[in-house]
């Protein structure tokens, strides 16, 4: 891993996970690269003018002025909280972070991006945060607020074993050698049916045999409600980090689309690695 991506919208929230890639980065012996969009303000509908049925307005001269100075500013801030936290890099964009922040990942070569979130509340399709994790080219690490970083000793693998190709995890053995950890994939059960139970022990074990990492081991456990069953196989076991693959949007509503309550607990205690489906 050579570049971590660590956007900030200079929240205590953000500052929290920049503080999670400080840590993360000086074992993996990474840069930090430091990044903010700001948002571009909505342009006016055409209006009609005189006789011309439709006309874009003018630009007002006083309004680009305070848009320059606002970008100006957002710089000099960017480049202190850079120089502040330790980055080696820090890159402004203009527009929606949802898309500016996926194209940055992919322009500098970024191997992750640590997001700092609002514990989750507002997981649904159309928002940032699903978005980013839709569009992102590399695996995004979200870190709840007020978790402070661990070393990754015990990393949580969560898979449906659907086969996809998410579960080539050489990006989780590199985060695990790091800190001489384990990964144990999990898979939770609806049916603890005999036959159900044989098929997903045989999918764990060629995982395991596929990862060519020494420090790997399965679990399996019975649950009516996946998010809810593995919310409390990370607790009982404290895990560092959870992992999951991305495979479309679909992910979200299907893991975290259950209440709110539980949305903001799944994950308030643990960072989340998603990881994305490589097509």
């Amino acid at each position: 891993m050579e570049k971590i991506l660590c956007p900030t919208d200079f929240t205590s929230c953000s500052r929290n996970a920049l503080n999670y890639a400080r840590e993360l980065a000086q074992p993996l012996q990474a840069k930090m690269l430091l990044f903010h969009s700001v948002p571009q303000p909505e342009k006016e509908p055409y209006v009609p003018v005189g006789g011309v049925p439709y006309m874009e307005p003018i630009p007002d001269p006083e309004e680009k002025k305070v848009r320059e100075m606002q970008i100006s500013l957002a710089k000099e801030k960017l480049f202190a909280v850079a120089k502040e936290c330790g980055a080696t890099e820090s890159e402004l964009r203009v527009g929606a972070v949802s898309s500016t922040l996926p194209v940055a990942a992919a322009e500098t070569e970024a191997d992750v991006i640590v997001l700092g979130h609002e514990g989750l509340q507002d997981i649904f399709p159309a928002s940032v945060t699903s978005q980013i994790i839709r569009y992102s080219p590399c695996p995004v690490l979200i870190i709840p607020p007020h978790v402070s970083f661990q070393p990754l000793r015990k990393i949580v693998f969560a898979t449906d074993l659907r086969g996809d190709d998410f579960t080539d995890i050489g990006f989780v053995s590199q985060l695990a050698a790091a800190f001489q950890g384990q990964i144990q994939f999990l898979h939770i059960l609806t049916d603890a049916g005999d036959q159900e139970r044989a098929k997903a022990e045989r999918g764990l074990r060629l995982i395991c045999k596929r990862s060519f990492y020494p420090q790997v081991s399965y679990a399996l456990e019975k649950d009516n409600n996946v998010q809810e069953g593995i919310t409390r196989f990370c607790f009982q076991e404290k895990a560092d980090l959870l992992v999951m693959g991305s495979r479309n949007i679909n992910f979200w509503q299907y893991q975290f689309l259950v209440n709110k309550t539980q949305k903001v607990a799944s994950n308030t205690f643990l960072p989340l690695l998603v990881l994305p489906y490589k097509k």
